[in-house]
């Protein structure tokens, strides 16, 4: 019998922090309109602190943005936080009850200088509450496991195209010691050189090696009976392009992966590729590279 945190554990696994999730290991013609980029596009939502004691403030959630295709505009941004209503359970993704609530906008020319408006967009914090009430009412097991507290990130253009993505920061007690680590994205290989930030365009098949500066946490879960046991993480990483196809969109730890860049050069921009490595807990890390 599957026991309830490994049950847990599973569902969590099998949503994203963002909206949208892919299965693992799937040919890219599966899933082409998720995994190339072109519109506006919410990549991930990376916090410095993936797991926090009840009452941390200034998490730093940092926006990976993509918006190809309209070349450069600005958008309004929307973030909200509040406690998890119950997502993975059924609950609509939404703030039943909004612990906060913030505004601002920025524009896309400033994501990239070679025209992928693909990057790294403003970075904002976050405060968690004393007692989110989701953490308030729950049992002493569930309080060690942790909990979502969650952040809603909303882009809108002036056009009235809107896009949200979530974020999960997973609330534990402080009886638990050891919080959860964001993997750490070392080094990725082509053809057996490291890429760098912006690289030269080439159409050459790409084979392609991901490395990291730490391994997969091995970590602690109470079990209902309060025995603790132990597990290891994976990582999962998924893979972006703006051109081109690939052969997985999705690996695991570090299994390789093939991409086959456009037979020409695209007309005014670089190409560009995103990788974002996610742990089974919440915790991730990204990369982007360019190909002039």
């Amino acid at each position: 019998m599957v026991k309830f945190n490994q049950l847990r554990r599973l569902i969590v696994l099998a949503l994203s922090t963002s909206a949208l999730l892919f299965c693992a290991a799937c040919a890219d013609n599966n899933f082409p309109k998720y995994i190339q980029l072109g519109d506006l596009r919410i990549l991930t939502l990376k916090a410095n602190q993936s797991e926090v004691n009840p009452g941390t403030s200034g998490i730093t959630i940092q926006p990976v943005v993509s918006d190809i295709t309209a070349g450069g505009r600005t958008l309004n941004v929307t973030i909200q936080t509040c406690a998890d209503p119950g997502i993975s359970l059924g609950a609509a993704p939404a703030c039943l009850v909004v612990d906060s609530n913030q505004t601002s906008s920025f524009s896309t020319s400033t994501l990239s200088s070679n025209g992928t408006f693909t990057g790294s967009a403003p970075t904002f914090t976050v405060n968690v509450p004393s007692s989110p009430s989701n953490y308030a009412s729950a049992n002493a097991n569930s309080q060690y496991n942790g909990v979502p507290y969650l952040v809603f990130y909303t882009l809108t253009s002036t056009d009235g195209t809107s896009v949200t993505a979530f974020k999960r920061i997973i609330v534990s007690s402080p009886a638990k010691s050891s919080k959860n680590q964001n993997p750490v994205i070392s080094s990725l290989t082509a053809n057996g050189a490291p890429l760098t930030a912006v690289n030269t365009f080439t159409s050459v098949l790409q084979n392609l090696s991901i490395a990291f500066s730490v391994s997969p946490e091995i970590y602690n879960y109470m079990n209902p009976d309060a025995s603790i046991a132990s597990q290891a993480e994976i990582y999962t990483t998924s893979w972006f392009y703006s051109d081109g196809s690939d052969e997985f969109t999705r690996t695991t730890n570090t299994d390789p992966n093939q991409w086959t860049p456009p037979a020409a050069h695209p007309t005014g921009r670089a190409s560009v590729l995103v990788v974002i490595t996610r742990d089974s807990r919440d915790g991730e890390d990204f990369q982007k590279y360019e190909f002039n």
